[in-house]
């Protein structure tokens, strides 16, 4: 019976000492390389921002996302902001998901295709001016990272690595 035990507690000692490897291994590797930014990101300067939709979390203004993240954007000045998707080299759209997170979604307005979304988490709250001040917060985090994209630090284009 004692033999058993001692088994029983090799064989626990075993699993959790290879269950603590792989972590062990993960942080001693390196970063993948920094993947190019789509050209098309770098070289826009028109966009269409358009609403995405908002989860009804603030009732008295439902475009409570939209209105800050455009207002952003247009105090920016880096992009002519334009009035349809066709005149625009990108569509910029944001929203406010179920999840309470706000998410920017990057579109190549002639081909349709997504380029880059990104997306921040909105901190829960009980109240509703709370709940307003941290998806403010969230969505000037959004425009943070947008601006942070297309700066020339992090902006690697195709083909110029």
């Amino acid at each position: 019976m004692k033999r058993i035990q001692q088994l029983i507690v090799l064989c626990l000692v075993l699993i959790f000492a290879a269950m603590a490897v792989p972590p062990a291994m993960a942080a001693t590797q390196p970063d993948p390389p920094k993947a190019p930014i789509p050209a098309q990101i770098l070289a826009a300067r028109t966009i269409f921002i358009a609403n995405g939709g908002e989860y009804a979390w603030f009732e008295q203004n439902q475009s409570l996302v939209y209105n800050s993240f455009y207002s952003k954007m247009q105090g920016w000045g880096r992009y002519k902001l334009v009035g349809t998707p066709a005149e625009a080299d990108l569509v910029y759209e944001v929203s406010l998901l179920p999840d309470l997170s706000v998410s920017l979604t990057i579109i190549d307005s002639h081909t349709h295709t997504v380029l880059w979304r990104i997306i921040e988490g909105v901190q829960v709250a009980n109240l509703a001016s709370t709940g307003r001040k941290n998806c403010e917060t969230s969505v000037q985090a959004l425009f943070t990272d947008a601006m942070a994209l297309v700066s020339p630090q992090t902006a690697a284009p195709v083909g110029n690595q």
